[in-house]
């Protein structure tokens, strides 16, 4: 039973609802105040874990090192629209009810009709939730500055370096040099001005979150991983940081979250096939509909490749890993078959090779278009997943060469 169908959980739903229609009238002029939904925040924050059935859709790890008190930067990788709101709701979850403010572009609601009418203005009610937008177009310190002042005060949120979600599926990478927006940039002047200010004996340094975000589309479940915060602690606080030293910051935040990112057999399929797929050219079973691979095959090359990556690194596997893989990978088998990647034939797959090593254009469609990619390009930055996987695909394939 879903969350939302016990009459206990109506509360914060009817909240929210009242809070709703007043905003709408306040819109449209018939009262002259809208509430305040920062005050509502608590409530707002519990109907999205019900709507969306958080306890069954989201598993988040390492909690602790969510910061309960004081100034903080989260800076995570962008796979969905639904990423903030899910850090959001996690750390509020785990860090007594903190507010996590979200850097949003202004014009994340431009392409749809339906959010600026005068009934509802869905810029407005995100603000008063606590979206800061900015203008990724026009990077001006003006408009940096609303976050150096959360940060002075305290407060906390969460920035994705790409700026956007991933369309390809690979994980993060950092904006141009010459863009404003890391994470070392707001520490930095945060942790200045609250010095110069003399606000406090003591400047406490700002604390920068790296957060791995994955989907399994198998489970369908969104997995949060914290890391450890890292600090930006000039001596003292007002001496100017070299830009050199800001830029490797800001990169081994990125390296760190990637790392962060859960590996689900989903994705280790995935990888599976696309390297089979690029190597099994010479095979003999090829043919003009693509390339034969054993089940059994594919079962076993699997389960040894979980067990080196669990021999050899600390990344972060899902709890599927753990169990028996046959079940588990007749469901990838069903996926990538429901979109159109491979078929089965008796208890061999016959793998589309074409459709597999595509390039389609890096756009919203990229994921349909190509799957096995899109979730292969998720884990194509850890250097252990890949070297496992191609190792295990290329012995397999002079085997059977």
């Amino acid at each position: 039973m879903h969350a939302l169908a016990k009459p206990k959980n109506w509360k914060h739903l009817c909240i929210c609802s009242v809070d709703f229609a007043r905003i709408v009238l306040s819109n449209l002029g018939v009262t002259r105040r809208a509430p305040d939904c920062r005050k509502l925040f608590d409530h707002c924050a519990e109907l999205f874990g019900l709507l969306w059935d958080t306890r069954n859709k989201l598993v988040v790890r390492n909690s602790a090192n969510i910061v309960e008190e004081g100034a903080a930067i989260y800076v995570a990788n962008h796979i969905k629209k639904s990423d903030a709101l899910t850090v959001v709701y996690a750390v509020y979850m785990n860090a007594g009810g903190r507010q996590l403010h979200i850097m949003m572009r202004d014009d994340f609601f431009d392409d749809r009709s339906w959010s600026r009418t005068p009934f509802l203005d869905l810029d407005k009610l995100a603000m008063s939730l606590g979206a800061i937008q900015v203008n990724r177009q026009y990077g001006a310190y003006s408009q940096m500055k609303r976050f150096i002042r959360l940060l002075r005060e305290g407060g906390c949120f969460i920035i994705f370096p790409t700026g956007t979600r991933s369309r390809s599926g690979h994980v993060m990478g950092l904006p141009p040099p010459r863009e404003l927006g890391k994470a070392s940039f707001f520490a930095v002047m945060a942790q200045r001005e609250r010095f110069s200010r003399k606000e406090s004996s003591r400047v406490e340094p700002v604390a920068m979150v790296p957060t791995g975000m994955s989907f399994d589309p198998i489970s369908e479940k969104t997995t949060l991983v914290f890391g450890k915060p890292a600090y930006l602690t000039p001596d003292p606080p007002d001496k100017k940081v070299d830009r050199a030293v800001l830029s490797e910051f800001d990169q081994q935040l990125v390296r760190s979250a990637s790392r962060l990112v859960e590996v689900n057999l989903a994705h280790l399929g995935a990888l599976y096939l696309l390297h089979w797929a690029w190597h099994s050219g010479a095979l003999p079973n090829r043919n003009e509909h693509g390339v034969g691979l054993k089940r059994n095959v594919f079962i076993n090359d699997l389960t040894e490749i979980v067990s080196d990556i669990k021999k050899e690194s600390s990344l972060f596997l899902a709890p599927s890993l753990n169990s028996e893989l046959d079940l588990e990978l007749r469901r990838v088998e069903k996926l990538f078959a429901r979109q159109s990647m491979l078929r089965t034939v008796g208890e061999e797959l016959l793998l589309y090779r074409e459709r597999i090593l595509s390039a389609p254009p890096v756009d919203h469609g990229y994921r349909k278009r190509n799957p096995v990619k899109y979730l292969a390009n998720q884990v194509a930055h850890l250097e252990e997943v890949v070297s496992a996987v191609e190792t295990r695909v290329l012995r397999t394939v002079r085997t059977h060469h």
